[in-house]
């Protein structure tokens, strides 16, 4: 090999030949194939867990609100807008837009004493559901 790295007899050895770069390009577009797809899923999926983790949270404080106070705290709907969820009477959390709220038949409530009388919560995004049991939450 000379010093402008050209290999003995003047052909040069750097760079990929066209097969090699098409067999590359074909692992990137398969790579890409399986990526995104799976990429867009879970990005359509973050609202809802974020609604999720917030309303659990918010189930979360309505106990220790119950427990704090001394008296029984309910979790409800607002009746003026079903995306805001209520303890007490004040807003505790607020749905993001395209995710609603399957509220159970009966009213959640937290007592004292730590007890609970209430359900399940399921959020809808979709077609993709989370499940919060607020009876069934340390």
């Amino acid at each position: 090999m000379s010093a402008i790295g050209d290999a003995p007899g003047g052909h040069p050895t750097a760079g990929f030949t066209l097969l090699e770069m098409l067999v590359a390009m074909a692992i990137m577009a398969l790579v890409a194939g399986i990526g995104f797809p799976v990429l867009q899923r879970r990005l359509a999926e973050r609202p809802l867990d974020t609604a999720a983790h917030d309303l659990a949270q918010a189930v979360a404080k309505a106990r220790a609100d119950a427990l704090a106070s001394g008296a029984p705290v309910r979790l409800s709907a607002s009746n003026s807008d079903p995306a805001i969820v209520l303890a007490g009477g004040r807003q505790i959390a607020r749905l993001p837009v395209g995710v609603t709220l399957d509220w159970p038949a009966t009213p959640i409530g937290f007592y004292p004493d730590g007890s609970v009388v209430g359900g399940t919560l399921v959020l809808h995004a979709g077609q993709v559901t989370r499940t919060i049991a607020v009876d069934r939450m340390p």
